[in-house]
C-alpha cells in the first residue's frame, strides 16, 4: 500500500483510491485464479453508492469532533461516484 502511494508500485486510479494491479502484487504461493483477482481488484460503484449513507450515519456520530479533512473526502467520494 505504502508503495503504491509513494507512487513506487504499480496501481490503477479509482473513484475509491489507488487499487494494485494484478502483476503489483505478489502472489507467489497463493493459488487464485485470475479471474478471481480481477474480481477482487473490481470496483462496485452500486456498492459504494449504497455504503454512503451508512459512512454519513457513521461519521454523524463525531458531530463537530469528525476531522475537516474526512468531511472533504467523503463529499470527494460522493463526487467520484457520481
Amino acid at each position: 500500500m505504502c508503495e503504491r502511494i509513494e507512487g513506487k508500485a504499480k496501481a490503477v486510479k479509482t473513484p475509491i483510491g489507488l487499487l494494485p494491479t494484478a502483476d503489483g502484487l505478489d502472489m507467489r504461493g497463493l493459488n487464485i485464479s485470475e479471474q478471481d483477482i480481477e474480481e477482487l481488484l473490481s470496483v462496485d460503484m452500486k456498492a459504494w453508492k449504497v455504503e454512503i449513507p451508512n459512512i454519513e450515519k457513521h461519521f454523524a456520530q463525531f458531530g463537530d469532533r469528525l476531522p475537516e479533512r474526512l468531511k472533504k473526502q467523503l463529499e470527494a467520494l460522493k463526487e467520484r461516484l457520481g
